[in-house]
């Protein structure tokens, strides 16, 4: 959605996100990485992107992908990796860090 519609949604943000998967895919561990492609090539991108990844889950790889393309592309951005990996440990661990990273430091996320 932030991709097709950024001045609806201008920052978005993602955890452990399933780049793997794409529209009408069979296999999200075989299927083409749909999402890194359509922002590699997109003309114009959100306004901020947050995208954080465990470094214990099967997604990592993917993440590292999408956060090189967002680099190259000279997106505005925040990778982070944790030491947990696709659960809600490492989840609840980056969400205040993400909100901050999302909507600016004046967040009050308490």
């Amino acid at each position: 959605l932030g991709l097709e519609h950024p001045d609806v949604f201008p920052r978005v943000g993602a955890q452990s996100p399933a780049l793997l998967a794409a529209p009408g895919g069979r296999d999200a561990r075989r299927d083409p990485e749909w999402l890194t492609e359509r922002y590699a090539e997109a003309a114009r991108l959100p306004q901020r992107v947050l995208l954080q990844a465990g470094r214990l889950e099967w997604l990592l790889a993917p993440a590292r992908r999408f956060a090189a393309v967002l680099a190259e592309r000279g997106a505005a951005h925040e990778y982070r990796e944790y030491p947990g990996g696709h659960n809600w440990t490492t989840w609840r661990v980056g969400l205040e860090e993400g909100l901050v990273d999302l909507f600016g430091a004046d967040l009050d996320v308490r």
